[in-house]
């Protein structure tokens, strides 16, 4: 799965990793960048403090949800639309960032930094990634649909 899995950039995390451990899928593929990859790169990744990124780990259950299921998991707290990223990950938009906050502390649950030594403990060749570190949560109840297609 690390290969197909790219984190967020070391400025992003709430506390820069020391030695960040480059793999060989991604040298190869920034050796192999396009022209727009190569724009694109220019631009720096800034937080989004009005949007709440969703990745889902169940891909045939979240290929079923559509906006209004999003848009009524979050309509305790306002959510105005959804950005679609790909089949697996969408922004949801706030209106202002004070309110995303609070779907995040309400809805979301902090993943423990650094991983338990339980979970550590079980490969000893491969980096256990520090999600926590990276800011991501769980949902504290899942998204369900609200209604068939």
């Amino acid at each position: 799965l690390r290969p197909m899995r790219s984190d967020p950039p070391p400025s992003l995390w709430l506390t820069p990793p020391k030695n960040e451990p480059v793999s060989e899928t991604s040298d190869q593929a920034s050796s192999e960048k396009t022209e727009m990859q190569e724009e694109d790169s220019k631009e720096a990744a800034a937080w989004a403090p009005e949007k709440i990124h969703i990745c889902a780990i169940d891909w045939a259950a979240f290929k079923q949800i559509r906006n209004r299921d999003l848009l009524a998991f979050f309509k305790e707290y306002g959510a105005t639309y959804v950005e679609w990223l790909g089949d697996l990950s969408c922004n949801v938009c706030f209106g202002d960032g004070f309110t995303a906050k609070r779907a995040m502390l309400g809805l979301g649950q902090e993943i423990p930094s650094p991983p338990p030594a339980e979970v550590q403990a079980g490969d000893e060749d491969k980096a256990v990634p520090d999600f926590g570190n990276m800011t991501w949560r769980f949902c504290r109840r899942p998204i369900r649909k609200i209604a068939n297609d």
